[in-house]
């Protein structure tokens, strides 16, 4: 097992440009050299070893990320080998997605790295030491090793033979396709190991890689589910982020006292989300936004909270018609002052949460059924005064949701013809009590068109509503009403779905 302590073996070349880096593989072919490329990823060199009960992950970087990472532990411990080192590169992942080197570590706040996956790109030591064997060998053992290690946690490292110019521009460009590639190794088969800097190794360091934006969270979903409110803030700041609590300091003092007890509110009662949650030290971006809005939008579902309050410009500006509320941002009045606006949006608050209005509220958990999460909400594009007609796209093919998913224009043909046959109800506001409305006109756009001065994709799911309800039309009039959604009590279970008003 000395290999654990040796220094790990090294590129001898830095590649500038592929011609540089085949002008170096040119000079190895012409010397009888069989060369091999795999991509270089984004990862934390570490060895893996294994000697009877004692296994050990030894990190490059950083020794105390083995105890992080307790699952490559038990990946290695369960190898069917009496002895074994592994060189390779652990990358964080999530969901099957590679993200940066720095999210193995634990952030000073506390949160934990994400999950390691192993990529083994040579075998030092199996029952035997392997130093002295070509790397082909070397490679063909390792292959074998990783497959009766049978764990998705250690992975062979993707390789392929070339020998001539073509064929390196060819692997380059695989190279950068692949997730978490950061350039192209270039490695000769026939070398023994070597330890420190090796002659056999070249590197090509590329600068447009592309490396995945991680998931991470600055500032954890605070609260319960089921809570009375859910307040939505645009980001968390530096303090925020290291206390792991919104609206730390003054600003939660503040926030209590203003806030919370005008609306007869408690901190128990309530929940925190963000619309990016990540440390911006400005305004998100709408890019920002809009990356993170399917998250956003499982997380309300998941908590169903019984209103939403924007608390901010920024977020009441992103939430739009999703928020029940908007309330100025506390950090923002101690700083501006207050011109009265906290108590009357407070007061409101507490009307909003009254018995009576909870029953008519869209919010997010009406009648044990969990809407947020089974809704597709469409706007409306065109309202006619004289008829009293409304129209709206239902759903358009292919476009992710606010839960993240994506439907197909043949589902939505079915969920069409589904409704169209056996449903045709409309109520208001998910009451589950139907209104005076009916459609008169529903069709599948079959080709890309513009409709009332909208653009609608082709199988897009169009609908007519004669509204007869006085009360309803008024509240489409005013624009208390801008938008249709679409429900039922499940969203991968085919039924007749009901059409409400929003």
């Amino acid at each position: 097992m000395i290999f654990k302590k040796a220094p790990p073996q090294r590129p001898g070349l830095a590649a500038k440009n592929l011609d540089d880096l085949w002008q170096w593989c040119q000079g190895k072919i012409d010397a009888g050299a069989n060369l091999g490329a795999e991509a270089k990823l984004d990862g934390l060199r570490c060895l893996a070893s294994k000697c009877s009960d004692d296994v050990r992950i030894n990190f490059q970087a950083d020794q105390d990320l083995a105890g992080q990472h307790p699952e490559l532990i038990e990946a290695v411990s369960k190898a069917p080998f009496d002895s074994l080192i592994l060189d390779g590169v652990a990358l964080a992942v999530d969901e099957g997605r590679i993200l940066s080197s720095d999210h193995l570590s634990r952030l000073p706040t506390g949160e934990p790295g994400f999950p390691a996956l192993l990529v083994c790109f040579d075998c030092l030591y199996l029952d035997e030491d392997l130093g002295a064997r070509p790397l082909g060998e070397r490679r063909e053992i390792l292959a074998a090793a990783v497959h009766d290690m049978d764990s998705p946690l250690v992975q062979l490292s993707a390789s392929r033979k070339f020998s001539c110019h073509r064929e390196l521009e060819i692997l380059n460009r695989w190279a950068l396709s692949r997730p978490g590639s950061e350039g192209l190794m270039v490695k000769d088969l026939q070398e023994p190991r070597q330890r420190g800097i090796s002659a056999g190794w070249a590197v090509l360091q590329n600068s447009q890689a592309r490396k995945a934006v991680a998931p991470r969270l600055a500032l954890q979903v605070q609260g319960r589910k089921n809570a009375l409110a859910a307040f939505v803030i645009a980001s968390p700041s530096e303090i925020e982020a290291a206390r792991g609590l919104p609206l730390a300091g003054e600003g939660r003092r503040f926030f209590r006292k203003a806030y919370l007890e005008p609306a007869g509110l408690q901190e128990e009662d309530i929940t925190f989300l963000c619309l990016v949650p990540r440390v911006l030290k400005r305004a998100p971006r709408a890019e920002e936004v809009q990356a993170w809005s399917p998250w956003l939008m499982r997380q309300l579902g998941d908590l169903s909270p019984q209103l939403v309050v924007a608390l901010g410009k920024q977020a009441a500006l992103a939430l739009n018609d999703l928020a029940d509320l908007a309330m100025p941002h506390p950090h923002a009045v101690l700083r501006h002052g207050d011109s009265g606006e906290v108590a009357r949006k407070a007061g409101r608050l507490k009307e909003l949460l009254s018995p009576a209005q909870v029953i008519n509220n869209c919010g997010y958990n009406k009648g044990g059924v969990n809407i947020a999460g089974k809704a597709i909400r469409c706007s409306i594009f065109k309202a006619d005064e004289e008829r009293h007609l409304v129209y709206g796209v239902i759903a358009e093919p292919d476009t992710v949701d606010a839960q993240g998913d994506v439907m197909s224009a043949l589902t939505i043909e079915e969920l069409a013809h589904d409704y169209m046959l056996n449903s045709r109800k409309f109520d208001d506001r998910h009451d589950e009590r139907s209104v005076d409305a009916a459609p008169v006109e529903s069709w599948i756009q079959r080709e890309d068109a513009v409709l009332f001065g909208e653009r609608i994709r082709a199988g897009s799911w169009v609908i007519g509503v004669k509204v007869f309800a006085e009360g309803i039309w008024q509240k489409v009039r005013d624009g208390e009403y801008r938008a249709f959604s679409i429900g039922g009590e499940g969203v991968r279970v085919p039924r007749a779905p009901r059409v409400r008003f929003e």
